[in-house]
């Protein structure tokens, strides 16, 4: 817990979009400190996957108006950030954060910058092996940045570094039946790896030894979700609750995201 504040006195923002990987971390901490904080709320874009993400894990949040900052021309460049910085101070100066905790990404961009001008503390979770851009513009800036991995390229050796892993949302793994095949592509899906599955289920039927769960993404699961006419194959689009999944696989297909590779490390799946 933040060393200069009364637990009970924090105010707390979560900052981060675009993808499970910047969010979920989020959502763990969240959850994890809600009875121990006075508020809390998360900052996201108004992208439609980030909107739908937080509603369903049922957390406070807010929204920019503009889902992807840094692209257009450079007007147009220009008018969404300062917008977004004048809609970050409006929205500091009514929920009064003394905190935020942010994984990076262009969303982050104006809530890091006002935490400056304000004097407002934050800290930085960086879960890949390559720091992100916004993370790396503001590192100097944090009072730690957060890691999964013991190097990551991009850091600053004068930066406060500390290597604690990814927040996870998951309970105490059960022992699961160990006889499921999961396939996914972290939240928005990898259509390289749904190309690739689905080559290989052309080839070989599936291969009826084994039971597969195959979670495609939103935006390819009508391509392939004609694969569920196999008894042995089940495609879903999203799954919330990657838990029970974990639990009985005994192998996972997917793509080296950070929040993938902390999943099966935490699941301790080959």
């Amino acid at each position: 817990m933040h060393k200069n504040l009364d637990s009970k006195k924090l105010r707390i923002c979560y900052c981060g979009s675009g993808s499970g990987g910047h969010l979920k971390p989020l959502v763990a901490l969240y959850n994890k400190t809600s009875l121990q904080v006075e508020h809390q709320f998360f900052l996201c874009s108004s992208h439609p996957f980030d909107q739908l993400f937080v509603k369903e894990w049922g957390v406070s949040a807010y929204f920019f108006k503009y889902t992807r900052i840094s692209q257009g021309n450079f007007l147009f460049v220009l008018w969404k950030l300062f917008y977004s910085i004048c809609e970050s101070i409006q929205l500091f100066r009514s929920e009064k954060p003394n905190l935020l905790i942010g994984t990076g990404g262009y969303a982050c961009f104006p809530a890091y910058l006002v935490c400056i001008l304000f004097s407002i503390d934050f800290y930085i979770i960086e879960p890949n092996s390559i720091c992100g851009k916004v993370n790396r513009w503001f590192q100097s800036y944090a009072k730690a940045v957060f890691t999964h991995f013991s190097k990551v390229d991009g850091l600053k050796k004068n930066t406060q570094i500390v290597q604690s892993g990814v927040p996870l949302v998951y309970d105490k793994p059960k022992k699961g039946v160990d006889e499921k095949i999961l396939i996914f592509g972290a939240s928005l899906g990898a259509r390289s790896i749904n190309v690739f599955m689905q080559k290989y289920f052309e080839a070989y039927g599936g291969d009826d030894s084994s039971e597969y769960i195959w979670i495609t993404g939103k935006s390819d699961f009508e391509e392939f979700n004609y694969f569920n006419q196999h008894k042995n194959i089940q495609v879903l689009s999203f799954v919330k609750d990657m838990q029970c999944h974990l639990e009985n696989a005994k192998l996972v297909i997917a793509r080296s995201g950070a929040g993938c590779i902390a999943d099966v490390e935490y699941f301790k799946i080959p």
